[in-house]
């Protein structure tokens, strides 16, 4: 879960809604780390928001994807070899998604630290970038942002399909669609104890009501981690 530190009102906030169960206890486990909201934001501090230029920079790279899909489509380029961005993403990164309550980066609205009604339970996984990239324009590129991808290591168990017009974020084409969805880097500290876990083996789905793993065709187990069969 995703917790952030507004130090004006000295309060934490909740990114995306923990499990509400009765008498179900959590145990909290720290990890030396970074987590950046992939934008560039931190270049833009102190400047006049209402800029078309400046507001196009501070806000975050957004994408969209479908659940079961292991590639996110984002609203700009993200690579740091094609971009220009503060914080910007390549093969190997580690990034989180979270369907969460995000503060509003243009009103300066906080998020919701109680009700939470638009962020979702169980959906902060931790992704490995195995491939980003720029394709050419399709024939749906006009409507929808389509050239800018990520493709992960395993798929995603939730959906993020959901789009708005560019020009809402402060980019153009304003009518295009792109992504609502926040991409958060995660870089592990040399000296931490971060150790990374593959969910389901990586060949299949988690269940979030149940906790349990629907594995691909060809494989078995708790957590996927048998072939039972040659899938083809």
């Amino acid at each position: 879960y995703l917790l952030w530190f507004d130090a004006g009102s000295e309060t934490f906030y909740t990114g995306n809604l923990p499990e509400v169960v009765s008498g179900k206890e959590y145990s909290v486990f720290t990890t030396e780390g970074t987590a950046s909201v992939v934008t560039n934001m931190t270049k833009t501090i102190g400047e006049n928001l209402a800029e078309p230029t400046n507001l196009a920079n501070a806000m975050p790279v957004t994408g969209r994807f479908e659940k079961g899909s292991n590639t996110i489509y984002t609203s700009r380029d993200a690579s740091c070899v094609h971009s220009e961005l503060y914080i910007c993403l390549e093969k190997g990164d580690y990034i989180f998604l979270f369907e969460a309550n995000w503060p509003d980066v243009v009103t300066g609205t906080e998020g919701d630290s109680t009700g939470l009604i638009t962020a979702a339970e169980n959906s902060g996984n931790i992704y490995k970038i195995v491939k980003i990239g720029v394709n050419q324009p399709s024939p749906t590129t006009y409507t929808t942002e389509d050239r800018y991808y990520i493709v992960l290591d395993k798929v995603i168990n939730w959906d993020g399909s959901t789009t708005i017009r560019k020009g809402s974020i402060g980019l153009t084409p304003e009518d295009q669609k792109v992504g609502f969805q926040w991409i958060i880097k995660f870089t592990p500290a040399e000296t931490g104890n971060y150790e990374y876990v593959r969910e389901c083996s990586g060949r299949g789905l988690c269940d979030a009501e149940s906790g349990l793993c629907e594995c691909f065709s060809g494989y078995t187990n708790d957590n996927c981690d048998l072939q039972s069969s040659l899938a083809v």
